[in-house]
């Protein structure tokens, strides 16, 4: 008979998370403009019977490098997780870590993110940068100082994932056949990437400007 000791119980976590009941945009969906909330119940949308949110979090991290992160996106409309932040205006606590893990979703998301365009700071023109929060307004309550720490943490995101992209499919192509052609290349478009923009990526990499000094 084994004499180990099972230890203690892991105690659950739940996100502080607060349901918003003013709300003049449910057509377009909710956004609370970075503002503050009091704080509000804890979640019941975002915990399983035992409350292990971080556990479901980690296992769809796990599953799928790329993961959508569902557990948050299809949060029940009204809900936001609250972020607190440190001096620095930088996410902090359990929540903290969920939203950098939500940031890299929607930095994978070519919707607010296209991937075929080749600086960040052509994503943020012509309100790409106003889209973006508002998307994470939808789902989390944060100090409006946070904001330059959001779009910093998407953009880094960003070109993460495009490098990732470039070392996964286009590169070892190019290794087995240095005069693959174009059209051999748009084959090999990820399925969670738009067509058009893995061609735009496609087409800067062969060319002089995208390739490396």
């Amino acid at each position: 008979m084994c004499g180990c000791s099972a230890g203690p119980p892991r105690r659950s976590k739940r996100l502080n998370v607060i349901q918003v009941t003013d709300q003049r945009d449910d057509e377009d969906g909710d956004c609370n403009n970075g503002e503050k909330f009091p704080q509000g119940h804890e979640s019941q949308a975002l915990v399983d019977e035992e409350g292990q949110v971080h556990n479901q979090v980690d296992k769809e991290v796990r599953k799928r490098k790329r993961t959508s992160l569902p557990i948050v996106w299809n949060m029940p409309k009204g809900q936001r997780i609250v972020v607190k932040c440190n001096e620095d205006s930088q996410p902090i606590g359990d929540e903290g870590a969920i939203l950098g893990k939500f940031l890299g979703t929607v930095a994978r998301n070519g919707g607010f993110c296209p991937l075929n365009l080749n600086d960040w700071r052509h994503v943020k023109k012509n309100s790409g940068e106003e889209t973006i929060l508002q998307c994470v307004q939808t789902k989390f309550v944060y100090p409006r100082s946070c904001e330059k720490w959001i779009l910093k943490s998407i953009g880094r995101d960003w070109r993460k994932f495009k490098s990732s992209l470039k070392d996964a499919f286009f590169k070892p192509a190019i290794e087995k056949n240095p005069n693959i052609k174009l059209k051999a290349l748009y084959k090999l478009c990820p399925e969670d990437v738009d067509d058009d923009q893995w061609r735009g990526l496609v087409k800067y990499w062969k060319s002089k400007k995208g390739r490396p000094c």
